[in-house]
């Protein structure tokens, strides 16, 4: 009877620290969510803005951008002349539409959907994105950042 009785209650203390777990990491998902859509209004503001240096201040020192059909940008300088260059396009706005994010150790990853627009307001691509977010001096910044159009190719 007193085995019975403590298998129960180890049980019971089991089902209670996975249930407590599962809850801590709900919320921890929700989270790192919030986290990501903030980072991103942040980015969306700064574009707005046609600031290329602020666009370079939200990577990491050591981030590289792997836009499609070129070479990766890697550096400060590299990626401030790449993002001058995007906005000397016409690309008035960027909007990100926050989708999956999901944590690994100390890194965050983000699946996302992106939507670039005209001067005028028309949409001029639409594309999907993969972040991979990391913290650097407390802030998180994107380490990786790596996308490609859904749009058919002309």
């Amino acid at each position: 009877m007193i085995q019975s009785r403590q298998v129960q209650l180890l049980f019971v203390l089991l089902l209670a620290l996975l249930l407590g777990t599962g809850f801590m990491h709900g919320k921890s998902l929700e989270k790192d969510l919030d986290l990501v859509e903030e980072r991103n209004e942040i980015f969306m503001e700064t574009y707005k803005k046609l600031d290329p240096a602020g666009m370079s201040e939200l990577y990491t020192a050591d981030a590289k951008l792997l836009p499609p059909n070129s070479e990766s940008v890697v550096g400060s300088d590299n990626l401030v002349s790449y993002w001058q260059a995007i906005m000397d396009t016409g690309i008035s706005e960027i909007k990100l539409h926050t989708g999956d994010v999901e944590r690994y150790g100390k890194a965050l990853v983000e699946v996302s959907i992106a939507e670039l627009h005209g001067e005028d307001g028309e949409l001029v691509d639409k594309s999907k994105y993969i972040v991979i977010w990391k913290q650097e001096r407390g802030t998180w910044k994107m380490y990786l950042d790596m996308f490609n159009s859904n749009m058919p190719v002309e």
